[in-house]
């Protein structure tokens, strides 16, 4: 597990290859199972291992989470929460861009499946949409990929 000292008393923990960390399972409960409904075997769905899990924090508490696993010849993201709370803050797009930031996304394809009322913030990351609407963990999304 590492620690980056980000702007105004952020700090981001990054863990690689393991189950997701306590602080993002706190935020995955809160945003998928319990605001979303998403059930539990969804959610863990026994791919956190394979993942490196980010989470946005400040004074310990967690405002943000998401995990890139690496999908085909690039990575997928997902599980990309935000607390409640917190979501106009701009915290997501901060989050986002420090994991765009990773060397291993240099040239290389990120997908992600977004949920349609968050579409919209990808396409600012430099996310196109591709393909029809879908229903996943009977939420709707689309697919939508970007070009590190």
């Amino acid at each position: 597990m590492t620690f980056y000292p980000l702007t105004d008393g952020f700090t981001l923990l990054v863990q690689r290859d393991s189950e997701a960390p306590a602080e993002a399972r706190v935020l995955r409960d809160e945003v998928f199972v319990k605001e979303q409904a998403v059930s539990i075997e969804e959610e863990y769905d026994g791919l956190d291992n394979l993942c490196t899990h980010f989470v946005l924090m400040r004074q310990e508490k967690p405002l943000a989470t998401a995990r890139l696993r690496p999908y085909g010849a690039g990575y997928k993201l997902e599980r990309m929460a935000v607390d409640a709370n917190f979501r106009t803050h701009g915290l997501g797009r901060m989050l986002m861009e420090f994991i765009l930031s990773q060397p291993e996304l240099t040239g290389v394809e990120v997908m992600l499946h977004a949920q349609l009322q968050a579409a919209g913030f990808y396409v600012k990351l430099g996310f196109s949409p591709e393909g029809e609407h879908f229903e996943e963990a009977d939420i709707w999304h689309v697919k939508m990929k970007r070009r590190g």
